[in-house]
């Protein structure tokens, strides 16, 4: 072949070559961002799951330190007795170690002292001291208290085989509970036994004493502590989720990004939004009122629209309309609760008619009463709900996961000092889980009867005095399964309404995270999620993206 025949072959090849490149390559070429964009979908994928079904390090990140609200100085532990071996007198010790005088002669005295009081720190604020002693017998005893130069002497006590409370009434410190002695001197010659003497000591934590624990690995899973597991995958722990609403003690998002390795030399490498949302949303609206009397109008009738995350109405879904009347007398509150039901038609819509007349017989009884309403729907195994209630109740200032339980506060009043106390009428919780599983037929909501720590056997309805900024008590054995909390009690001669729960706190949905930053347009990826929290269905969203794009 000629010179000139290759020339052109080759040639000829060289325009073939180049046509089909331009015609195949735009077909075949992966952009650079979309490698980057799928990378990120499987990151957020993992983060995702990584939030949902472990609890966080370490697993109760969520509880809350407080400078304590009480500790008790028990006499094992830090009271010991000082050179005590008065002459006619003997310790049982070796039939009863907690027995700490036998008498049968007038004079005789014990004397103990604190040794090492837990905790230690000029910080702790102290709000009161009481001494606790359980003791029997015919006579009667002196019970002295000593601290630097206070001294109190309380003359003719009798323990008629019980406890004795003595509260002492002063401003105390530290300094002076580690020098506190306790002296029990018999004033007769007749038999006198002391079993046990307790120091209580309350201390008061007010809310700039609150101290999250340190965070080093970021989960929403709930962990079973009485069985050191996790609960079902997707099940989320309420306290947590509490958390990170600006009702609770909020958790730095900075913080979460740097526990999930978000963060690089100190600064967000990747940006993130939470979003959690009811699996269902319902809206209701008010047909008609009815007057119960002169004060109070309840719902008559309400149209309930029921409709899924994606916005389509939810046909044959069974809903619960549940009326809790909260009624409260001088001591005590009482709460009851009416449930009605109906079906959804085809558009997803429901008219509930709410019958009173059983109702109203109750209410005759109190002057004080107030009405929750709670709407729950079951839509072949996927359920949610919506509070409503009045306006005389309110949602506490802050509600905090503690040691303690859930540490409600409520803003006083008025700053300057005010001379109430605060007087618990009742807690009531009312879990609705497993109201859905039931026919028609019968099946109400569970009351419980929330205990409240106090402010001490004497004064059981009393939870603390007035004169501070914040009013605070704590709510404890709040279960998993309680999706509400109604709380009443008096102050300042009035009665006062609460609800504390996480669905009311979220309302349509709970928004968590950090923010986008500067620069241009990022590409966002998007992980979802059915998740369950106090036995109720909800969406959970991971929204992620790069804060700085090439």
């Amino acid at each position: 072949m000629h010179a000139l025949e290759y020339l052109v072959a080759g040639l000829i090849m060289i325009i073939f070559i180049s046509f089909s490149s331009a015609v195949i390559m735009p077909n075949v070429y992966i952009p650079i961002t979309h490698i980057k964009e799928q990378q990120l979908d499987i990151l957020a994928e993992r983060i995702t799951d990584k939030i949902l079904l472990t609890p966080g390090i370490p697993h109760d990140w969520q509880i809350v330190k407080t400078k304590p609200s009480e500790f008790i100085l028990y006499p094992d532990d830090v009271i010991s007795n000082k050179d005590w071996n008065p002459s006619g007198a003997d310790i049982l010790g070796d039939n009863d170690s907690t027995t700490y005088i036998y008498s049968e002669t007038k004079g005789s005295v014990i004397q103990l002292s604190i040794s090492d009081p837990p905790p230690s720190g000029s910080a702790i604020n102290i709000a009161d001291v009481t001494i606790r002693v359980w003791g029997e017998g015919d006579g009667s005893v002196t019970i002295t208290v000593k601290a630097d130069t206070y001294t109190k002497p309380m003359n003719n006590i009798r323990f008629n085989g019980g406890w004795i409370s003595i509260t002492l009434d002063k401003n105390w410190t530290l300094n002076e509970i580690e020098s506190l002695t306790v002296s029990i001197e018999s004033e007769q010659s007749e038999d006198v036994y002391c079993y046990e003497l307790w120091v209580v000591v309350k201390c008061a934590a007010p809310p700039e004493g609150l101290e999250p624990k340190p965070l080093n690995g970021f989960g929403l899973a709930l962990y079973e502590e009485d069985v050191r597991s996790l609960a079902e995958p997707y099940v989320l722990d309420r306290d947590k989720v509490l958390r990170l609403t600006d009702k609770s003690l909020k958790l730095d998002p900075l913080e979460m990004a740097r526990s999930l390795g978000l963060t690089e030399n100190s600064h967000l490498k990747y940006g993130f939004n939470v979003v959690i949302k009811p699996a269902i949303s319902i809206s209701q609206k008010i047909a008609e009122n009815v007057s119960i009397d002169e004060s109070h109008n309840a719902y008559g009738t309400v149209h309930v629209k029921a409709i899924n995350y994606e916005g389509v109405p939810l046909a044959n879904a069974n809903v619960y309309s549940i009326v809790v009347v909260f009624c409260v007398d001088q001591t005590s509150a009482y709460a009851f609760p009416y449930v009605f039901r109906s079906v959804t038609d085809v558009s997803g819509e429901a008219t509930i008619e709410f019958d009173y007349s059983d109702i109203i017989g109750y209410l005759g009884e109190y002057k004080n009463y107030t009405f929750l309403y709670i709407t729950c729907v079951d839509f072949y195994g996927l359920r949610s709900y919506i509070i409503d209630s009045p306006p005389n109740v309110e949602t506490p200032a802050l509600i905090v996961p503690t040691e303690d339980g859930i540490t409600v506060l409520h803003k006083s009043e008025s700053k300057s000092n005010t001379s109430g106390s605060i007087h618990m009428r009742g807690v009531f919780g009312v879990s609705l889980p497993y109201i859905t599983s039931l026919t028609a037929s019968g099946g109400e909501p569970k009351i419980y009867k929330i205990w409240v720590r106090t402010k001490g056997a004497e004064s059981t309805n009393v939870i603390n005095h007035g004169g501070k900024e914040y009013i605070y008590y704590s709510l404890t054995g709040v279960e998993q399964d309680i999706n509400a909390i109604g709380i009443c009690f008096k102050y300042t001669g009035k009665f006062h309404f609460y609800i504390v729960s996480l669905r009311k706190i979220i309302g349509e949905e709970l928004n968590y995270g950090t923010s986008p930053g500067l620069g241009g347009k990022k590409t966002i990826v998007v992980a979802k999620r059915l998740v369950r929290i106090e036995g109720m269905d909800y969406v959970f969203e991971f929204r992620m993206w790069r804060m700085a794009e090439d």
